[in-house]
Parts: structure tokens; C-alpha cells; sequence
């Protein structure tokens, strides 16, 4: 793991200088603490809502970072940051408590001048830091004598970690094994069905509309009555009836328009529209008959 991590170091040609190896760190970080590497990648909107909180851009949507437990209790967290100052890389070890705050900062890589390289002493002021106005050369972080742009890029990158952080621990990535919520079996309760939109502007969902009835064959819609009275759509018989149901149904179909003078195309199966005149209904094919 050490290596493949420390390899990622040389991405891009910018040689590193190794000075701590990340799991040598992450081990002094968490003595006697059980660590689980994880690695997060993150999306359009969580990069943009760390630049907000940093105001630098992460460095990498890729971020690695070790979780540390005791005893079953989480005791911090540790996230690796690589960044460029100047022309080449510098890698460093940003550890973060229960409580969000910076518990310590270790240098992993640098390869700019020895006269460049932030001590020790200058790096515990971040101990106990968070993510607010203080945590900033402009702030009460001190700076380095000689050594402005290494201050500024570990000073970022700090910020940068405390941003993630505070991102990845309110949004965590869903887990794609995780089952879908499903009904027991054998039991009564249906899944909820969607709310229907409120069109009065009430407040609150609806309750489901039923079931649209089927369309007549075709798409045509009913014609409206001349006399401007109230219609009724009478639903057409089941489909692919028996041949002698379908048999009869013809015979009465013919009898019927003969009877009353109606065309016989009026009565086909499909949805047909009467007034409201139309009191009575063939028992056979449930259509109206004049009254």
C-alpha cells in the first residue's frame, strides 16, 4: 500500500523527495489504533462546496484518507494533500479529530530547498485549528521568514482538508451494495404510490388520482351531442370475445338500429356517446336504447 501510494507522488514528472512514508505517519498519527484506508472521489457539487468553504479548488477530486478507531470508537481521521509550490509537488499529512479540528500536520514529500522546508515548531500552531477566518497568513497563522509560498500552499492546504472533511462527513457516498427497500413476504402492505401534484395550492400531497378509463380504439374522443345535453362514454366489451357472444351481439346490434332507425356503425364496440335522454341500456351489450 506504501508504495503504490508514495509512486503516486512522481505523477506528472514532478520528483518528490520522500520524507515519511504515509502509512509510517498515519501509525504515529493513531498509536495503537485500528486504520482503514478509503478513498472518495468527488462529484461537481461537492468540489464547489469545498472550494467555497477553503477558497482554493481541491487539489484532486480523488481524496485518500486513513479512519482510525479504538475500541470500536472513531478517534480521527488523516487525509493525504498533494499540491504544487512553485514548480514541483509537496505531499503532507493532515490529521483531523472527532471533533473536526486539526490535531496535527506532517510534511511526507518535499523536494524544494532544505532552507524552504517548514519546521516542526512552525507547524504545531495548527493544532486545535478549524475552518474560520483565523486560519489564514492574514489570520493568526504566523508565516515563514524566506519561505512565503511554502506557508501559503500548507496554510491552503489545511483548509482545503478541513473543507473535505466537513463535506464528505455531511454527504457520504451512498453504498451501490446496499438493497433496495422491499415488502416482506406474504405481506398486505402495498409500496406507497407517488403523491399527485397539488394543483389547488393547499399544501401537502394528494391523494393518488385513480386510474385514467382506457381510451376508445383509435384515439377518437366522443362527439358531443347537438341537443348540448350531458353524455356518458359506455365502455366498450371485452376484447376477442366468444364467436357465439360475438354472434349475438352483432344480431342485437342489428336489431337495435333497425328498430330505432339508427345506423348500425353508431353501435360498433368502442366507446359510444349518448345524450342524456338515453334512459335505458341493451342487457346484452350494456348500450343506452331511447327511451
Amino acid at each position: 500500500m506504501c508504495a503504490a501510494l508514495v509512486s503516486g507522488l512522481w505523477e506528472g514528472g514532478l520528483f518528490a523527495k520522500v520524507l515519511v512514508a504515509p502509512d509510517v505517519a498515519v501509525r504515529e498519527a493513531f498509536p495503537g489504533a485500528t486504520t482503514v484506508q478509503r478513498t472518495d472521489y468527488l462529484s461537481e457539487a461537492q468540489a464547489s462546496r469545498i472550494e467555497s468553504l477553503a477558497g482554493t479548488p481541491p487539489s484532486s477530486r480523488i481524496v485518500i484518507s486513513w479512519r482510525a478507531q479504538k475500541a470500536g470508537a472513531p478517534v480521527g481521521t488523516a487525509y493525504l494533500e498533494t499540491h504544487v509550490v512553485r514548480t514541483v509537488s509537496e505531499s503532507i499529512l493532515v490529521v483531523i479529530d472527532t471533533h473536526g479540528s486539526v490535531q496535527k500536520v506532517e510534511i511526507l514529500t518535499f523536494d524544494e530547498p532544505e532552507e524552504y522546508l517548514p519546521r516542526t515548531k512552525w507547524l504545531e500552531q495548527f493544532r486545535g485549528r478549524s475552518l474560520d477566518a483565523d486560519l489564514s497568513l492574514k489570520g493568526g497563522v504566523r508565516g515563514i521568514t524566506g519561505a512565503t509560498l511554502s506557508s501559503r500552499a500548507i496554510t491552503s492546504a489545511v483548509r482545503r482538508v478541513l473543507a473535505a472533511h466537513a463535506v464528505l462527513s455531511e454527504s457520504p457516498a451512498p453504498d451501490p451494495a446496499a438493497p433496495a427497500p422491499s415488502v416482506p413476504a406474504g405481506s398486505s402492505v402495498s409500496p406507497p404510490r407517488p403523491a399527485s401534484p397539488d394543483p389547488a395550492g393547499v399544501g401537502g400531497p394528494q391523494t393518488p388520482p385513480p386510474h385514467p378509463a382506457p381510451a376508445p380504439p383509435g384515439g377518437t374522443p366522443p362527439a358531443t351531442p347537438k341537443d348540448g345535453s350531458a353524455s356518458r362514454t359506455i365502455a366498450a366489451p371485452l376484447p376477442n370475445p366468444e364467436p357465439e357472444t360475438a354472434a349475438a351481439d352483432q344480431f342485437l346490434r342489428k336489431r337495435l338500429a333497425s328498430n330505432r332507425g339508427i345506423k348500425e356503425s353508431t353501435l360498433e364496440p368502442g366507446g359510444i356517446t349518448f345524450g342524456a335522454s338515453w334512459r335505458q341500456f341493451c342487457p346484452r351489450t350494456g348500450e343506452s336504447i331511447p327511451s
